[in-house]
């Protein structure tokens, strides 16, 4: 990937002010996000994010090599070390964390044998591109010798490594929405996950790099498309897609590159059309190497629920904005930071002024690209509601009861991928940085707007740290 014709965010110096430059939103994400993250991933005690005992286990047999997951009498997992058990076994429901049970956990000597069977069968259906970074921890983590619980830490640290890399080169690459982009990678719940081996990191990131991959497509670029650049969107379709499989939509934004950068509509539909196809051919592949391991919840009926939405589609339509309506607030709440599991909640003041801030950022944030077209806003609107439909129904059929009068497993985070695709809407080229934003007079200077940005996520990162020091330790 060449990026050396990249657009960056700077401005040339006037003669009446050279001064420093403007601060790159990229070199701000790298600096700051290390720093949140890894201190995150330290502090975090162990197994305390989203469904990490889940994700740790699925990582662990990838690592050994086992790339489906096991069944056995009936339950979905595999067989591993007694060992990954002792490491988890202090710590479910925890209220502070026993610094000393951890210093012991971490001398342990790591041992392959016994064995048991240990079930994780959400996460078993996850590929091993959403573990590779976890896998490569624990890879390094045994080969010096360090012990189950240490492997997890290792673990975190890697995954939090290529998540900074890879929202690096996204915020670099894409022409606009800069600093939108570090807004939603600085987010509470966006660098908490990051530091943890779940599957919604590699998500999260490869969603990122892809929405900036097609945009500098669609809106920076002239001239005729490469292959090499086509190739690389497609690449980052195939890749997220197989993270999570309800974000193969998000190949649909190829339709936003301008016809004439193909050279006529034929060539622009194949083309794009392509990137969907090898997006959808990759999710159905590994639907089908996992097909034999699906397990729903007792309480589902996936036949009946499915038979339901395909004979009801309105009903279903109305059920489903019923639902989801009903919960947007916790879905906010969740989607800004909810740390643990679910259950660390951040000061009141920030989810409502982090999702402020970020709306503001996004009329007022432009960069180097052009206008959007009302085609380009309906495509996008369509691409996203197409998604939180397969997120909600996916939950629908797998993991709710057929009379249920809400869907369970949504989970705000769910929405973090398409946060940058979304805020897309609110892009324009007319609102400056001098300009009135919500009706308010707003005077501030290109290099101003940057360092607000930078120590509003700051201040709120150094609260959410001091919060998880607050709930976890004496």
């Amino acid at each position: 990937m060449n990026l050396g014709n990249i657009p960056i965010c700077e401005s040339d110096p006037s003669p009446e002010s050279p001064s420093l430059p403007i601060v790159r939103p990229e070199f701000a994400f790298l600096i700051i996000a290390f720093v949140a993250g890894l201190f995150m991933a330290t502090v975090n005690p162990p197994f305390q994010s989203p469904d990490e005992d889940a994700h740790f286990t699925r990582v662990f047999q990838l690592s050994e090599g086992t790339l489906i997951a096991q069944k056995n009498q009936g339950q979905v997992g595999g067989w591993l070390p007694q060992s990954i058990f002792d490491a988890y076994q202090p710590f479910p429901n925890i209220k502070k964390v026993d610094l000393a049970i951890v210093h012991k956990l971490l001398r342990e000597p790591f041992a392959k044998e016994p064995r048991h069977f240990f079930e994780f069968k959400h996460t078993a259906l996850n590929s091993p591109v959403a573990y590779g970074p976890a896998v490569a921890g624990v890879w390094v983590g045994r080969l010096i010798g360090l012990s189950a619980l240490g492997q997890l830490y290792a673990s975190r640290i890697a995954t939090l490594l290529v998540w900074l890399l890879i929202v690096f080169i996204a915020i670099r690459v894409i022409p606009v929405f800069k600093w939108v982009m570090v807004m939603i990678a600085l987010m509470p719940m966006t660098v908490f996950l990051s530091a943890s081996p779940s599957a919604d990191v590699m998500t999260n990131a490869l969603a990122m790099l892809t929405t900036a991959l097609i945009l500098r497509s669609a809106l920076a670029r002239k001239g005729s498309v490469e292959p090499s650049e086509w190739m690389t969107i497609v690449a980052t379709c195939v890749l997220l897609a197989l993270t999570k499989q309800v974000y193969f939509l998000m190949a649909v934004l190829t339709f936003m590159t301008p016809v004439e950068r193909f050279g006529s509509w034929k060539k622009k539909t194949m083309l794009c059309l392509g990137a969907i196809g090898a997006a959808t051919v990759a999710n159905l592949i590994w639907l089908i190497l996992v097909r034999n391991i699906v397990v729903v919840e007792e309480w589902a009926h996936p036949h009946e629920q499915l038979m339901f939405v395909l004979s009801y589609p309105l009903k279903y339509a109305v059920m489903l904005w019923q639902m989801l309506s009903n919960r947007w607030d916790n879905y906010l709440l969740w989607f800004v930071g909810t740390l643990g599991w679910l259950n660390v909640w951040l000061p009141p003041w920030i989810w409502p002024t982090y999702l402020t801030v970020l709306i503001a950022v996004a009329l007022i944030d432009k960069g180097d690209g052009r206008p959007l077209k009302w085609g380009d806003r309906v495509l996008i609107i369509g691409m996203c509601v197409a998604t939180v439909v397969l997120i909600a129904t996916s939950q629908y059929i797998s993991y709710t009861g057929f009379r249920a009068k809400m869907i369970r497993g949504i989970q705000g985070r769910y929405f973090i991928p398409l946060a940058v695709a979304s805020l897309l809407v609110l892009y324009n080229r007319k609102v400056n940085v001098s300009e009135k934003v919500f009706g308010m007079k707003v005077n501030v200077s290109e290099k101003g707007f940057s360092i607000i940005v930078i120590l509003f996520c700051t201040m709120v990162l150094a609260v959410t740290g001091q919060t998880l020091i607050d709930r976890y330790y004496p």
